[in-house]
């Protein structure tokens, strides 16, 4: 697919079709990304050796004008991003969307509304602590940040830092697919100080869409299809289910939605999970979260509330694995394997 001007849209491939390759990329196999310290990397721009893989480092991207890009796949798996975290994506084609496709504009202006989402609060001397969002919008308005890009050569994935040095710590986030699980956001928070960092955090995804949403409902009726989304955490499991409680139509006969979305998270065992942003506000105002088991009528979030206490130059890593379109018999079978321990090993 040609690059656009900034008010139209990439558009993703047609079903059962390899997703296009950006110009001067080349597609490979999806490969696990690992994490690595700042001190493996340059402080410029330039190819280095990072998360397991040859990228090409962007300093203080965010200083930059916001830009899209597309994480090439050799399955029907599609995803454009952009520079500031922004993105759409989903499997065959727009009709079958796992974040609203939109315009390349409308998609950039929903950096922190849709996809990736994270806040901090960090625990300082005296009983206090302070809030940092990574990648928010106003972020660099209220912290003094670094923010750098990493997409690989190949360009399957692609990874986003973000360095606080007055907390001196770090956020790295990456993108990349597995073709038989679906979209891979690998995550990692490192100290970078001599002393151990407390933090409380919640990271997730927010606005996924569940199935038998086409484009042009999502573009006219997008309110109207929120009060038919529903999510459920399956029990004893990180696995959510994001589905429609009733095929959307005009007309007065019934319509099952028998397709869903789902999302997993390992890394966090202990975390509370949430399934819609109501309670992301009381996270900012530093009351406590609880876990959500069901909700209906909302759009679809998927967070992870947890804390941590990090020893000195010591990380965390975390990951979640979201896909569509899974039938009620591939949704178990993926619940099994995850109890089993095969999914984090598969991804």
């Amino acid at each position: 697919v040609p690059r656009r001007a900034a008010a139209r849209v990439a558009s993703p491939p047609p079903a059962n079709h390899t997703p296009p390759v950006m110009p001067t990329l080349t597609a490979s196999a999806p490969v696990r990304a690992r994490v690595s310290s700042p001190a493996e990397g340059a402080t410029a721009d330039g190819f280095v050796d990072r998360f397991g893989a040859r990228c090409y480092r962007i300093a203080d991207v965010d200083r930059m004008p916001v830009f899209f890009m597309n994480i090439v796949s050799p399955s029907d798996l599609w995803l454009f991003v952009a520079s500031n975290g922004a993105l759409s994506a989903g499997r065959g084609d727009a009709d079958h969307a796992l974040f609203p496709y939109q315009t390349v504009d409308r998609i950039c202006d929903s950096a922190g509304m849709t996809g990736p989402c994270t806040a901090l609060r960090v625990s300082r001397a005296g009983g206090t602590s302070a809030l940092w969002d990574p990648f928010s919008p106003h972020g660099v308005r209220r912290h003094r940040v670094s923010r750098h890009l990493y997409p690989s050569v190949e360009g399957d994935r692609v990874w986003f830092e973000e360095i606080h040095p007055s907390f001196q710590l770090a956020f790295r986030y990456g993108w990349c697919t597995a073709e038989a699980y679906g979209f891979v956001r690998q995550c990692e928070l490192e100290n970078l100080a001599a002393r151990t960092a407390s933090v409380r955090l919640v990271d997730g995804l927010r606005n996924l869409l569940p199935p038998g949403i086409n484009g042009r409902l999502q573009s006219e009726s997008s309110c109207l299809v929120d009060a038919y989304k529903t999510a459920e955490l399956l029990p004893s499991s990180s696995l959510a289910v994001y589905s429609l409680a009733a095929g959307i139509t005009d007309r007065t006969t019934p319509l099952e939605s028998l397709r869903a979305t789902v999302v997993w998270s390992e890394g966090l065992p202990e975390a509370d999970i949430l399934l819609s942003d109501a309670q992301l506000a009381a996270f900012h105002h530093g009351k406590p979260l609880n876990t959500e088991l069901r909700r209906r009528g909302i759009r679809g979030t998927y967070a992870l509330a947890s804390r941590l206490s990090l020893p000195p130059h010591s990380r965390h890593a975390w990951l979640m694995v979201a896909d569509i379109g899974l039938s009620q018999s591939e949704v178990a079978r993926r619940r099994q394997a995850l109890a089993a321990g095969e999914l984090v090993e598969a991804v």
